[in-house]
C-alpha cells in the first residue's frame, strides 16, 4: 500500500513542479511521457500482480492464441479484438510476460493520449486517473480498461454530434470488452440536457433499478454471462464508501453545472457522464461487478471537474469584481478543490486498504522463481569450465 501511495505522491509532485514551477520547453509533454512511461514499465515488469495474473485469467487464451493456427483464428471464442493483439504479441515470443508487457504498453499509450489531447492541466488529468483506481484496474481488469480508454476519446464525439464515428469507436472497445456495447445508446441519452425535471426522472429510475436489480441481473447473466452466475462479483456489492468520491463528484458538478457550460453549451454532456458515473456505483452497492461500467464515465467526470476548477480559478482572480465577490469566490473554489482532492485521495487509500485487484505486495519478475531458475541455466558451474584442463 505505501508503494503505491508513494508512487502517487512522488509523481504528482514531479508534475506540479516540472510544470507549475519550470520554464521548461514542452514540459507537458515531457511529464506526460515521464508519468505515464514510470508507470508503464512497473507494469511491464509486474509479476503475479492481479487477481487474473495469479488465478491464470488469462492464461488460457494466451495458451489458445499459442496453440491455434492463424488460419483458425476466429474459432476462438473470446473478443476478436483483444485476441488478434494477443496473437500479435505472441510474435515477439511465446513467454507469458510478453502478453502483459504488450498490454501495459497499449494502456499506457492510450492513457497518455488521453491525457494530453483531453486534459487541459496534464498534472490534473494524471492526479485524477491515477487517484480514482484506473492504474490499479489496469493490473488486473485488462480488457476492461483498454475498453474504457478507447471510449474516453468517443464522448467529444457526441459533443460535435459526430454519430457514426462515435459508433466506431464504441465498436472498436466492444471487439476488446463485449460490455462497451451498452454504450450505444448513450450517444442518444447523453444528448439529454440534465434538468431538474429530468434529473427527478432518473433519480426515480436509479431507485427502481436498484430495488429490482437481482432480477435485472439475473436475466442479463443467463442471456450473455452466465460465467458470471452465483458468482460472488454479483452477489456481494462495495461497501457503503466506495459511494463517497462519486457522490462528491455528482454533487459538485450539478450544483455549478451552470459554470461548466457557461463557454460551451454542449459541455452538459458531461454532466450527464457524471451522472452515470454516480448511477453505476450506486447499483454497485448490491452488485460489485456493476462498478466496472463506472470506468466508461470516469473520464468524464474527470474533465468536467477540470473545466469547473478552473473556471473557479478565473472567477476568484478577477480583477473587475468586488472584494466581496472575489472573497466569495476564493471559499467556493477552496470548498470545490479540497472536497474534490480530498474524495479522490479516500478513493485511492479504499482502493488499496480493501485490495479488491490483488495488486498487494506489488513483485517484479526479477523476484520471480522463473527468474531465478532462468539466471541459474545462464551460468555455468566451476567444474563444468575446468573439466578439460582436469581431464
Amino acid at each position: 500500500m505505501v508503494f503505491y501511495l508513494s508512487l502517487f505522491g512522488a509523481v504528482t509532485l514531479f508534475g506540479y513542479l516540472l510544470c507549475n514551477k519550470t520554464k521548461l520547453k514542452h514540459r507537458d509533454i515531457i511529464f506526460v511521457l515521464s508519468a505515464v512511461g514510470f508507470l508503464c514499465f512497473l507494469s511491464c515488469i509486474r509479476y503475479d500482480v492481479g487477481f487474473d495474473y495469479s488465478y491464470g485469467g488469462y492464461t488460457g487464451l494466451w495458451n489458445k492464441v499459442l496453440s491455434t493456427p492463424f488460419s483458425q483464428f476466429f474459432t476462438i471464442d473470446d473478443e476478436p479484438g483483444f485476441t488478434l493483439f494477443t496473437y500479435f504479441l505472441s510474435l515477439f515470443g511465446k513467454n507469458y510476460q510478453i502478453f502483459y508487457i504488450g498490454n501495459s504498453i497499449l494502456i499506457a499509450i492510450l492513457a497518455g493520449l488521453f491525457i494530453y489531447r483531453e486534459c487541459g492541466d496534464k498534472v490534473w488529468g494524471f492526479f485524477m486517473l491515477y487517484g480514482l483506481g484506473m492504474y490499479y484496474c489496469s493490473m488486473n481488469l485488462i480488457r476492461q480498461t483498454i475498453a474504457a480508454l478507447i471510449f474516453a476519446f468517443a464522448i467529444p464525439m457526441v459533443k460535435k454530434k459526430k454519430p457514426i464515428p462515435y459508433m466506431l469507436l464504441v465498436l472498436l472497445a466492444s471487439t476488446v470488452h463485449k460490455s462497451a456495447l451498452l454504450m450505444i445508446p448513450f450517444y442518444f441519452i447523453l444528448q439529454i440536457r440534465l434538468t431538474k425535471a429530468v434529473l427527478a426522472v432518473y433519480m426515480a429510475a436509479t431507485l427502481g433499478i436498484f430495488l429490482t436489480s437481482d432480477i435485472i441481473l439475473k436475466i442479463v447473466t443467463k442471456l450473455w454471462y452466465g460465467n458470471y452466475m452465483g458468482s460472488i462479483y454479483l452477489d456481494f456489492g462495495n461497501d457503503w464508501y466506495y459511494m463517497i468520491a462519486c457522490t462528491v463528484f455528482f454533487a459538485v458538478i450539478y450544483i455549478y453545472r451552470d459554470r461548466i457550460c457557461s463557454q460551451d453549451v454542449r459541455n452538459h454532456i458531461y454532466i450527464n457522464c457524471a451522472f452515470f458515473y454516480f448511477f453505476f456505483w450506486i447499483i454497485s452497492w448490491k452488485h460489485m461487478l456493476i462498478d466496472r461500467f463506472t470506468m466508461y464515465f470516469e473520464t468524464s467526470v474527470i474533465i468536467a471537474l477540470y473545466i469547473l476548477i478552473k473556471r473557479l480559478y478565473n472567477e476568484k482572480n478577477a480583477i473587475d469584481s468586488s472584494a466581496k465577490e472575489r472573497s466569495y469566490a476564493r471559499k467556493r473554489y477552496a470548498s470545490v478543490v479540497v472536497s474534490v482532492a480530498v474524495s479522490v485521495i479516500i478513493m485511492n487509500v479504499i482502493y488499496l486498504m480493501d485490495d479488491g485487484h490483488g495488486i498487494i505486495p506489488y513483485n517484479t519478475i526479477f523476484n520471480s522463481e522463473e527468474y531465478r531458475i532462468y539466471c541459474e541455466s545462464l551460468s555455468v558451474p566451476d567444474s563444468i569450465t575446468m573439466a578439460p584442463e582436469i581431464l
